[in-house]
């Protein structure tokens, strides 16, 4: 007896989602082992104390997105694309469902006209926020200098935001095939814009099936993708930022701002390696979604200085990938600056934290930035000429401070 054309599009959605979920959390696990290879924050600053006053600064930032209002249009869109994301994500796994079964959905809360609403507004807001960040990405431009994007991963971000836009619209393709489908009475309240929609929609179970799966596989190429480019922190932000925000180096969420953290001279002299990279550099590294705030703000780029705190951040973070097995198992390969960080860049920083400010996602670029000068200064006696009078011998011969 064949199967049916449900059955088949539901055996082919699990067998195609398959490598998808292997390539995804295997990225996962390299970038737990990159950031978990990383030394001791230098200044030893504690980052688990305090953890109740921690996890209401995480909820107050990722609810009310706070850290983001400085510009609200984008911060509303933002809000609606999250909630889409977190939440909605039970809307795309009923899709395993669907596909077999395509009057189904979750047991018992799928009848729920609670459950209709939200699935409803879900779609809808996501389509929406995800329209709107896609109109001012395009409106901001990525071409010039002077553009917030400019450096930014145009591909990475595009591809996020594309299948962000896809994944709604197959929310409201399988909600709206479903009644046109099967005898089901929609309420102006909960259905009010797939009810419209069914009306141009056939009544077939094989359609509202085949919706399903492309809503299950859209999700699944991102996520085989995704696992596969670990250096997308537009991507990775989603997962990362919780952790990020969590243990950042202030647990009332103030800016890592004002007196820098000391650090122990006879247990480091800063970060000259990808070896001496500290796990919160990694993880900041790592969160980076390249939004371009902190690039926007920075009088160094903004006065034609080579430095841009967005860039700064994303060059750590690629050598750091690329080099990633020699981080594993303790070799000195990669010297940072020169390298990653060219030393004009890290001596046009002026200290003033702007970037810290602005960033959405708790980025300290001044303490990683120090922590690179300080080896410069204390291992390599390599900085600007214009320093040489600050640095002398206690009886005033100028001399660089380092080995001689």
């Amino acid at each position: 007896m064949p199967l049916a054309a449900t059955t088949v599009l539901g055996i082919a959605g699990i067998v195609l989602s398959l490598p998808a979920w292997f390539y995804f959390l295997r990225g996962a696990v390299r970038l737990y082992r990159l950031i978990a290879s990383g030394k001791p924050d230098p200044g030893h600053i504690p980052r688990i104390n305090r953890p109740v006053r921690r996890l209401i600064t995480l909820i107050k930032e990722t609810v009310f997105h706070t850290e983001l209002m400085r510009k609200p249009v984008v911060a509303v869109a933002h809000w609606c694309v999250m909630v889409g994301f977190l939440i909605g994500s039970s809307v795309w796994f009923e899709a395993y469902i669907q596909t077999f079964n395509p009057a189904g959905g979750w047991p018992i809360i799928s009848d729920w006209p609670l459950y209709h609403l939200a699935d409803e507004v879900l779609a809808l807001v996501t389509v929406l926020g995800i329209l709107v960040l896609i109109f001012i990405r395009l409106v901001t431009g990525n071409n010039n200098r002077i553009d917030r994007f400019y450096g930014s991963n145009a591909r990475a971000a595009h591809f996020v935001e594309g299948v962000v836009l896809l994944e709604g619209i197959g929310m409201m393709l399988v909600k709206a095939g479903k009644i046109a489908t099967f005898d089901v009475h929609p309420h102006v309240w909960t259905d009010f814009l797939t009810m419209q929609l069914a009306k141009i929609l056939p009544a077939n179970p094989v359609l509202v099936s085949i919706f399903a799966l492309v809503k299950l596989l859209t999700g699944m190429v991102w996520l085989l993708v995704v696992g596969n480019q670990l250096h997308w922190g537009v991507a990775w932000h989603r997962f990362l930022a919780f952790f990020k925000i969590f243990l950042q180096r202030n647990p009332d969420g103030a800016p890592a701002l004002g007196k820098l953290p000391t650090i122990d001279l006879d247990e480091t002299v800063g970060v000259g390696t990808a070896q001496d990279v500290p796990w919160t550099m990694l993880l900041d590294a790592a969160t980076c979604t390249e939004c371009g705030r902190c690039q926007e703000q920075c009088p160094a780029w903004n006065t034609n200085k080579p430095l841009s705190p967005k860039k700064f951040i994303t060059d750590v973070r690629d050598a750091a990938l690329d080099n990633a097995s020699t981080m594993y198992d303790g070799v000195d390969v990669l010297k940072l600056v020169g390298t990653a960080v060219t030393g004009d860049e890290l001596w046009s920083c002026t200290n003033c934290g702007a970037c810290v400010e602005q960033c959405p996602v708790d980025i300290e670029h001044i303490d990683h930035v120090a922590n690179l000068r300080r080896f410069q200064v204390l291992a390599e006696s390599d900085f600007p000429s214009e320093l040489t009078g600050h640095v002398q011998k206690p009886g005033g011969e100028r001399q660089p401070v380092g080995p001689q």
